[in-house]
């Protein structure tokens, strides 16, 4: 008698097993991987490192079964840094469910930063500099990566700098070449045509920058690209 119900117990774990294996709710964390594998797919285009953390749904949530793939959209595209919401929906049960959940994405670069603390007014050079990775947030869209130091040496800082500051575009100025009143060269050039006569500065400028020029023979008011301190380039 001990044998048959020993038997009998052991013929049941399968059925058991079966019973538990068609629970009837939609697991969490079947969700979550879902969740998490629908933000890394639209990430992956990125060059940047990144950290995806999906939120816990509400434990007492109980969500049917759903037979096919959960449809996921987030609520705004691109995906950004920080929080994001998805749309989570099941709509191939007899009654379609929904549920929102929040993503956060850490997103990691290397940047151009000062290496120690600068002041306003100072020509930035290369041991100023420093690459270091950061952590990428909506307000830093505007850093500097390292293949664009020329954008930071031999400008002008524009406001104080701690060190481990992000370098911005709006942070910085050419050095000037040339102030308002300087006398300079103004030279125009074409191939096979040069010719050269002077001038004087009626504003300052930086290197590549467009000023206005008065041309001191023929008192006619010109504008040039600032080539150096003492040249600007005029295009016939």
């Amino acid at each position: 008698m001990k044998l048959f119900l020993i038997g009998m117990f052991f013929l049941a774990l399968p059925f058991q097993a079966l019973l538990a294996s068609e629970n009837p709710y939609q697991d969490h964390p079947g969700i979550k991987k879902q969740a998490h594998d629908f933000v890394i797919s639209n990430l992956k285009q990125t060059s940047n490192q990144y950290s995806v953390s999906v939120s816990d749904l509400d434990y007492r949530l109980k969500l049917n079964r759903c037979r096919a793939p959960l449809s996921i959209t987030a609520t705004r595209m691109p995906l950004v840094p920080g929080k994001n919401t998805l749309n989570i929906r099941c709509p191939t049960v007899a009654t379609p469910w929904r549920v929102f959940t929040t993503v956060n994405i850490q997103l990691f670069d290397y940047a151009l930063v000062a290496k120690k603390p600068l002041k306003r007014g100072l020509l930035i050079k290369a041991e100023d500099v420093d690459l270091q990775q950061i952590e990428v947030k909506n307000s830093h869209f505007s850093y500097l990566l390292d293949n664009e130091r020329d954008l930071v040496i031999n400008h002008v800082l524009k406001r104080n700098l701690n060190r481990g500051d992000l370098f911005k575009r709006l942070y910085l100025k050419k050095q000037t070449l040339i102030n308002k009143g300087d006398r300079v060269t103004i030279l125009v050039k074409s191939p096979g045509f040069q010719i050269s006569m002077k001038g004087i500065a009626l504003n300052a400028g930086g290197a590549g920058e467009k000023i206005k020029l008065k041309n001191i023979k023929t008192k006619k008011i010109i504008q040039g690209i600032v080539v150096n301190k003492q040249m600007v380039h005029i295009q016939p």
